[in-house]
C-alpha cells in the first residue's frame, strides 16, 4: 500500500482535466486508484492492494552437516515460509511445531541430538 507521482503539474486542474485520465492495465493482484494530490500538484497512484512479495511456490530445503550442527536453507525468495519440525515428540508423526524464529529467516542451524532419530523439517506458507 503506497502512493506513487504519475503526472505532476503546475498550477490546477480545472473542467474536465482530471476526470478524463484513465488508469491503464494493473498487474494481476493488483488494486488502485488515481488521486489529484493538490497538495503536491500531482495525480497519485493510490495502491490499496498488491501481492505478497514472498514466492508462495512450494521449494526445496536444503542442508548440510558440519559436525554436530545440521544447517537447513532455502531460496531468498521464501523469505517468509515457516520451518516446521516434528522433533518435540517424533512419536506422533503428524504433529508438527513451528521452529522458532524461522519465519524471518531463510537459514537455521540446528544442534544434532542423537537421542532424536525420527526428526523431519519442512516449510509452510504462511
Amino acid at each position: 500500500v503506497g502512493q506513487q507521482v504519475l503526472i505532476k503539474y503546475t498550477g490546477s486542474i480545472g473542467g474536465s482535466g482530471y476526470s478524463a485520465l484513465s488508469m491503464g492495465s494493473l498487474p494481476s493482484g493488483v488494486t488502485a486508484t488515481l488521486s489529484n494530490n493538490t497538495a503536491n500538484a500531482s495525480v497519485d497512484l493510490v495502491v490499496t492492494a498488491a501481492p505478497p512479495l514472498v514466492n508462495t511456490n512450494p521449494t526445496n530445503i536444503t542442508f548440510n552437516v558440519s559436525g554436530s550442527t545440521l544447517n537447513l536453507s532455502w531460496p531468498p525468495d521464501h523469505l517468509g515460509w515457516t520451518l516446521q519440525t516434528n522433533a518435540v515428540s517424533v512419536v506422533t508423526t503428524n504433529q508438527w511445531f513451528t521452529y522458532p524464529g524461522s519465519a524471518s529467516v531463510t537459514n537455521v542451524a540446528i544442534t544434532i541430538n542423537p537421542s532424536k532419530a525420527n526428526v523431519f523439517f519442512r516449510l509452510i506458507y504462511p
